[in-house]
């Protein structure tokens, strides 16, 4: 979560501990070249997910409710009005999906049907949804950029239940 500080009744990121104006964010969310790493999944709810996490199986520091994933290879990058994420998924197929060798993660390397950026001044963010399919799969994420650099994602599937992920944004060098 970004750092929030309150002053006259509106709250701002501070300038402290900012990485990026909001122009500088915003640039970088439009012209790409950014990469996001997450370093927690976060799973919809399901009796399954509470089975293994009782079980003892996810890593250590986790629960069904937030899963670490520092130290996976985990990405969203945008670059060329490409983009490309491959993304642990710790959640259920939907009914009569498809079963592919993508199984294990969310995986995509396409351009984006549809790309938009917008500002939320208030809360000085900058919004980030695109549409994006691979081979049987159609996917809706929906980011949201802070001037700290934290970045939030979500991910909706047309063949898997919903994740959510929490990690930084980076200019992709």
């Amino acid at each position: 979560m970004a750092l929030v500080t309150m002053s006259c009744g509106s709250s701002s990121i501070s300038d402290k501990n900012a990485k990026y104006s909001l122009t500088e964010l915003q640039a970088l969310a439009t012209n790409g070249n950014y990469e996001i790493v997450s370093t927690f999944a976060y799973p919809a709810a399901s009796n399954s997910l509470n089975q293994i996490a009782n079980s003892g199986l996810l890593p250590p520091g986790s629960n069904a409710a937030a899963i670490d994933i520092m130290g996976t290879s985990n990405y969203v990058n945008y670059k060329d009005n490409t983009v490309e994420g491959y993304l642990p998924f710790f959640g259920e197929r939907n009914n009569g999906a498809r079963i592919s060798q993508n199984d294990n993660a969310i995986q995509f390397k396409e351009t984006p049907e549809a790309y938009e950026v917008t500002i939320n001044e208030k809360k000085q963010l900058v919004l980030v949804k695109f549409d994006v399919k691979d081979d049987s799969e159609n996917y809706t994420v929906n980011m949201s950029l802070s001037r700290t650099g934290r970045a939030t994602m979500s991910v909706q599937s047309s063949e898997r239940s919903f994740m959510r992920y929490s990690g930084e944004v980076s200019v992709k060098k």
